[in-house]
């Protein structure tokens, strides 16, 4: 059982003040993305949206730039749960190292799950993508130097502002 896969290109330019983005304020294709979901947490998180997508009847699919992993991972999930049979779960490719393609694919989902890491590396081109597409964002970080950076960065705005 195979979903298809969506906008597998890679050549983009890294500038976002040159990407169109499309209208935010329409119903999206899914309601839930969930992108790095072939590693360690993203898997579990695949496993959980599994189930409880069955129960409240969500769109979601998959992201993430290894695609034969990403289906490994849906594979699992259709033996494991009951009811996917029918169902195929899209997988939708997005490369970090490609903010085209983040950006397509946070266009098309009211919220992003990041399971990327490390985030001090990954995490901001997801949150910078969530923002200009109006996508709502959830991480599971707990990682020191990522929220120590974004909470810098915070403060070192408040005290410009408050100079200026």
């Amino acid at each position: 059982m195979e979903g298809k896969i969506l906008d597998q290109e890679t050549t983009a330019e890294q500038n976002p003040a040159n990407i169109q983005i499309a209208n935010t304020r329409s119903k999206r294709k899914y309601d839930i993305i969930i992108i790095g979901a072939s590693g360690y947490t993203g898997r579990h998180v695949t496993m959980d949206m599994g189930r409880l997508s069955q129960t409240y009847n969500l769109t979601w699919a998959v992201a993430g730039r290894n695609i034969k992993k990403l289906q490994n991972i849906l594979n699992e999930l259709y033996k494991t749960l009951d009811g996917y049979e029918d169902k195929k779960i899209d997988i939708i490719y997005a490369n970090l190292y490609d903010f085209e393609t983040i950006m397509k694919m946070t266009q098309t989902t009211s919220v992003v799950i990041n399971c990327t890491t490390p985030y001090y590396i990954f995490g901001e081109v997801v949150v910078k993508s969530c923002v200009l597409t109006s996508t709502h964002y959830v991480d599971v970080t707990g990682e020191p130097l990522y929220l120590w950076r974004k909470w810098h960065i915070n403060m070192m705005n408040r005290l410009k502002r408050t100079i200026q």
